[in-house]
């Protein structure tokens, strides 16, 4: 009899956990849909104004020099860095 009041307990609290559940869920719903009928009878134009098209004032991207002095001073100082390498491992390589 016990076990039985015990089982009937859980399921009545289950039953109830599951039924706010859904009331959450339905509200959830329930909003989603107004919103959505809002969205349906709101008027929006078929077309958009659209300025016209013109030529950019100045270039969006980097001047040709730039790129130049850029990646000339980076491959001096790679193959700086590598001379020095190299000449180290000269170095240890006659000592030994």
């Amino acid at each position: 009899m016990v076990l039985k009041n015990n089982i009937q307990k859980r399921i009545n609290l289950l039953f109830k956990k599951l039924n706010m559940s859904l009331k959450e869920e339905e509200v959830k719903l329930k909003t989603k849909f107004d919103q959505a009928k809002v969205d349906v009878n709101q008027n929006l134009p078929a077309t958009f104004k659209v300025d016209a098209a013109r030529p950019a004032e100045r270039k969006t991207y980097p001047k040709r020099s730039i790129l130049i002095l850029a990646v000339g001073f980076a491959t001096f100082i790679l193959m700086s860095f590598f001379l020095m390498v190299q000449g180290t491992l000269n170095e240890l390589r006659g000592k030994s």
